[in-house]
């Protein structure tokens, strides 16, 4: 996954999750980051 990509899916998901909390937030943050080490 190269980083356009992944700053795509990181601005999506934080849109989706504007939401709610800021401890939402940063858990989202967190599985974005995990989904870019798998991939």
């Amino acid at each position: 996954m190269d980083a356009v990509t992944y700053q795509n899916i990181f601005l999506y998901r934080q849109i989706t999750c504007s939401l709610k909390s800021r401890k939402r937030k940063a858990d989202i943050r967190a599985d974005a980051i995990a989904d870019l080490k798998i991939e």
